[in-house]
């Protein structure tokens, strides 16, 4: 079975992140896989991402239709001649926008599994100046994209559960969780070069990774950490924060004496500032539906650290409460506290939801998991077709 997979995702970001630990784990398990990746050499540029939004929300929506239809027409004669020239047996489509594939896969009897990682519509986290128009379009459009394919992989079941909503068939649709490289992120892996650099040598760190937009929870880690640099009984914690800002978000008010932000970090470098981390929070606010599949909290397990959470979507899957990181009730300051304090205080409990947590990666959740799951879906489609 020849498998080919097409990606127009940019160098840089979680998208890259995914796609390329896909394809490895992938052509590990598998012989015959052919890789079209166009932009795999396109730095992914964090500025311009941002300020695409910063346009009103009239304009961005032209633009964006104007793109969708340039991109159809630019990607539409290259998939012609890759899909001639390989015959696959198979396709899977990363990016669910690019519809050229999906119809070209139709006219050629190609079978085709489309993989979605989030609804086509997200206006929840946006200023309402900066927010889309014509909220029936996009998931009008959504619905006759997703009609197209033989099936549809998505990456949570919140996911599943909200385009079966939509009325796209149960059975058409997977959902194959992300995983992470347990080679690379490991708890082998020292800090210490970390700590030293942030003056942060002895100290106990909270610590945080991602792009500090508003759907990232970070306003109430800040409060919640506002309060425990006002107790004298903390006075070796800080705050580190692996990330850095953008137009989206207005950085809410970080207790300065203890807080370090580190700015954009090359995803090959988080293991070293990972190790660095004695807790690590993902505090996500309450967001309905929850249908992201969290890298950084797989990444956080894989390093054997203690993840405090909140208690949503497959973070539920990912986290055993109390056996394997800790859960609180997404929005509520004062479970979070008293689970920042908690670990503070119990080192041995630290270690075991550590230790349980990189368990979890390894038998369930690493990228050769998600690569034979997929690799399954496509034998799947080739006997149906």
């Amino acid at each position: 079975m020849k498998v080919c997979y097409i990606s127009y995702v940019q160098y840089g970001g979680g998208s890259w992140v995914h796609t390329k630990q896909f394809i490895d784990a992938l052509k590990e398990i598998h012989h015959d896989v052919v890789v079209h990746t166009p932009l795999a050499g396109v730095d992914y540029n964090e500025e311009k991402q941002e300020g695409w939004w910063a346009t009103s929300s009239l304009v961005h929506h032209i633009r964006e239709l104007r793109f969708l239809l340039a991109m159809f027409v630019r990607h539409a004669a290259g998939e012609i001649k890759l899909l001639r020239s390989i015959k696959p047996d198979v396709v899977i489509l990363r990016q669910g926008r690019y519809l050229s594939a999906s119809l070209l896969c139709r006219v050629m009897k190609i079978p085709v599994i489309l993989e979605v990682n989030g609804p086509a519509l997200e206006n929840k986290f946006s200023p309402k100046d900066q927010q889309m128009r014509c909220h029936w379009f996009w998931p009008w459009l959504e619905r006759k994209m997703l009609a197209v394919p033989d099936h549809i992989m998505v990456v949570s079941e919140t996911l599943k559960q909200y385009y079966t909503a939509y009325g796209i068939p149960e059975e058409k649709i997977t959902s194959v969780p992300n995983g992470v490289d347990i080679q690379t992120f490991t708890p082998g892996v020292n800090g210490e070069r970390i700590r030293e650099k942030f003056g942060l040598t002895g100290k106990t760190i909270v610590g945080f990774s991602g792009n500090f937009a508003p759907w990232r929870g970070l306003h109430l880690l800040a409060e919640v950490m506002q309060r425990i640099a006002a107790m004298d009984k903390y006075p070796d914690v800080r705050l580190l924060l692996v990330g850095t800002s953008g137009e989206l978000m207005t950085m809410p008010e970080l207790p300065e004496a203890i807080t370090v932000i580190t700015g954009h970090i090359p995803h090959d470098e988080m293991p070293e500032y990972l190790a660095a981390i004695d807790i690590f929070v993902a505090p996500y606010p309450p967001i309905d539906p929850f249908y992201f599949s969290p890298l950084k909290i797989f990444e956080a397990m894989a390093m054997g650290k203690p993840v405090i959470a909140s208690a949503q979507g497959q973070i539920c899957e990912l986290i055993a409460d109390q056996e394997s990181g800790l859960l609180y009730p997404p929005g509520d300051e004062e479970a979070l506290l008293q689970s920042i304090e908690r670990l503070l205080a119990e080192h041995e409990v630290r270690d075991e939801l550590g230790k349980n947590a990189r368990k979890t990666m390894e038998s369930t959740f690493t990228w050769s998991d998600n690569a034979k799951r997929m690799l399954a879906l496509c034998h799947k489609v080739c006997d149906i077709s």
